[in-house]
């Protein structure tokens, strides 16, 4: 009882934090380009390289692959109408996600708007439009080289707790919006992700935890590679994580 008291107060500060973004939970269809719950995220960063802007579509749990001429492509840097490429992602676990691009990829220094009909859904983490700016080419070893576990102590409820993250340097840092990370540890008594009304946080938490133990964190970025980037540390008594070598 003391612990589920004790994770419940996380899970209301985490919901309270300023860094999340507010959203009003509906229930609504999984169809439209991933934005996230921040309605900033209809603009996104990606690098030239990026194989499009994720879409999905799985309306009733049915993927619905897109046909390219869904989807109207603009380059705003030269006002042009571009034709469009579509492609699945190649993942069992990813049924129904979809890069949508320009055909021929991104310009590095463009700005893009790729959009279909329909309308914003409120609380929807998907939307008919995306605006794309587009920097340098990024390699996956680029995107390794800026991260990081992170851990801290939080005694919320009174007992003290070990939350479990990632954190962003360099080139990483301006994608961050757009990867999707999954930390893990060994079981070390409760391991709990934080659920708040607005989807699952982003950490981990370990209940007294003792010693040090080696955490990772699994990140995913889509729009770039199908395989996901492994970073891992070694974590003290909540202080610090000393980074590993990539397996």
């Amino acid at each position: 009882m003391k612990s589920f008291v004790s994770r419940l107060l996380l899970a209301a500060s985490f919901v309270a934090s300023p860094a999340v973004f507010a959203c009003t939970p509906v229930f609504w269809q999984p169809t439209g380009f991933s934005v996230g719950y921040s309605a900033s995220g209809a603009e996104q960063n990606l690098p030239s390289n990026a194989r499009g802007a994720l879409y999905v579509d799985v309306r009733d749990g049915v993927p619905h692959a897109p046909s390219p001429d869904r989807f109207i492509v603009t380059d705003r840097t030269t006002a042009e109408r571009l034709h469009t490429h579509v492609v699945g992602l190649k993942r069992p676990d990813r049924d129904g996600y979809y890069l949508v691009a320009p055909e021929g990829g991104f310009r590095s220094g463009h700005v893009y708007e790729i959009a279909t009909s329909g309308s914003a859904q409120p609380g929807s983490t998907f939307a008919p439009s995306v605006r794309v700016a587009v920097g340098p080419p990024l390699s996956p070893i680029e995107l390794a080289d800026g991260l990081r576990n992170l851990t801290r102590r939080d005694s919320g409820g009174g007992q003290a707790t070990v939350v479990v993250d990632v954190a962003y340097s360099g080139e990483a840092e301006r994608y961050a919006p757009r990867l999707a990370r999954h930390v893990t540890a060994p079981r070390m008594g409760d391991v709990d992700e934080i659920i708040g009304p607005c989807g699952p946080g982003p950490q981990l938490l370990l209940e007294s935890p003792g010693g040090c133990h080696i955490v990772s964190a699994r990140v995913d970025f889509p729009e770039l590679t199908d395989d996901p980037v492994t970073v891992k540390g070694l974590a003290c008594m909540g202080w610090f994580a000393i980074p590993l070598p990539a397996a």
